[in-house]
């Protein structure tokens, strides 16, 4: 068994129900066997008492920690819920992450041409199939995975399908604006380059 020794914790956990306050002792010890992570804990009393995280509970208790809760907020796991009952509603704040990462996948630019829009045609039907899949995760009864999750999936999907290759009309009223003439094509912007 691997152990590490941090500071204490000082921030007191807002807790669903709190029968004893614990504090931690600035002890984790890791269990590579089982994944598990034991975190050393003390009541106020001085009796020691351990709180035992499979790998999954460990990542949970993690992201509540980074993210706490308002003050005076209760933390309730995503994955679990409260003692390990059904998850709990998607939070509002989780909804607007994943509508923009939804309005960055089809807000595309407008095509110049007949043929640029062919090309645009297929990069947003790309999207739009990634976007269908992200939101089906998400509006699952019981998500296997937490909104935030499908949202970074989204966007990493979105990156490898970015909405390049296309001449879009705002490129072409600025080509024009340049002195292009009006039949000579704009230049399609590089893979990477930001088409708006």
């Amino acid at each position: 068994m691997e152990s590490s020794i941090a500071q204490p914790a000082t921030a007191p956990l807002v807790a669903a129900e709190r029968t004893a306050p614990l504090r931690w002792t600035g002890l984790v010890t890791h269990d590579d066997a089982t994944g598990s992570a034991t975190v050393a804990c003390e009541s106020s009393d001085g009796i020691a008492a351990d709180l035992v995280l499979d790998d999954e509970l460990r990542e949970a208790l993690g992201l509540l920690l980074v993210a706490p809760a308002a003050d005076g907020e209760v933390c309730v796991c995503p994955r679990h819920g409260v003692n390990g009952t059904a998850g709990v509603p998607v939070e509002t704040t989780d909804l607007v992450v994943v509508l923009r990462a939804v309005q960055e996948a089809i807000d595309i630019p407008f095509p110049a041409t007949f043929g640029d829009a062919e090309v645009r045609d297929r990069i947003l039907a790309n999207r739009i199939t990634h976007v269908s899949v992200a939101l089906e995760n998400v509006l699952r009864e019981r998500p296997t995975l937490e909104v935030a999750w499908h949202t970074d999936y989204l966007r990493r999907k979105l990156a490898d399908h970015p909405a390049t290759g296309y001449v879009t009309s705002d490129q072409a009223r600025a080509a024009l604006t340049q002195g292009a003439s009006s039949t000579a094509p704009a230049t399609p912007p590089r893979a990477g380059d930001d088409a708006r």
